[in-house]
């Protein structure tokens, strides 16, 4: 599962997610396709049939969640953030639970959100989130 956020767009934000997932049923071959707003009632999907080309499944996965993600699949190492593009969901649970090192901790950094915002994060920090 991809996840995109972006606070900063719009009224409301980005807090989007894209689903895909290669089916093979018997000689057939299928991408199913989910996407849409975190929440979403009814998110909007697709299902592509390749009928036996196992290949060709492959390269509209491959070559969707590249365009999708900024990474090749299948992985060869680690996933890399790409800035614009959607993070894979288990990239954050890691990065959430590894543990931080005090020493390595960064000064802080003037926020630029609006102060309403940063009000709200006062109350609830991120680290609760």
């Amino acid at each position: 599962m991809l996840n995109y956020t972006n606070i900063s767009f719009g009224t409301y934000g980005n807090n989007k997610f894209y689903m895909m997932q290669l089916i093979e049923d018997g000689l057939n071959y299928m991408v199913f396709r989910k996407w849409g707003r975190v929440g979403a009632k009814k998110p909007q999907r697709a299902l592509e049939q390749y009928n036996s080309s196992l290949a060709k499944a492959q390269a509209s996965f491959t070559k969707k969640f590249l365009e999708k993600s900024g990474n090749e699949w299948p992985l060869s190492g680690s996933f890399k953030i790409v800035e614009g593009k959607y993070l894979d969901d288990e990239v954050l649970e890691e990065e959430k639970d590894e543990p931080v090192n005090e020493e390595e901790k960064e000064e802080e950094v003037l926020s630029t959100l609006h102060e309403t915002v940063q009000d709200v994060l006062k109350v609830c920090p991120i680290t609760v989130l």
